[in-house]
């Protein structure tokens, strides 16, 4: 045994969130981190992602010249049309 202050923390048991394991869990002298992530988990509202890959495509066909696009909004309508054309 080389360690003694070695703690593993499993990223995959969803019984609390992983900022919650490791100030709690991992990190002993932690006891107000812990404390407010336990708190904070409790209100934290979800940042759900976005994908961005046919506004991507749309923005660069846009900077090459091969499309005028003049407004967020036109840009959310090629994005989309971009979207369906490949799916479909």
């Amino acid at each position: 045994k080389y360690f003694d202050n070695i703690t593993i923390v499993n990223f995959h048991d969803k019984s609390k969130e992983f900022s919650e394991h490791f100030f709690c869990d991992a990190m002993p002298g932690a006891k107000k981190t812990c404390q407010f992530t336990k708190n904070d988990n409790k209100t934290q509202s979800l940042n759900l992602s976005v994908d961005l890959a046919y506004t991507d495509l749309a923005f660069a066909a846009h900077q090459m010249g091969l499309l005028q696009i003049t407004t967020n909004k036109e840009l959310e309508i090629v994005s989309a049309a971009v979207q369906k054309h490949h799916e479909n």
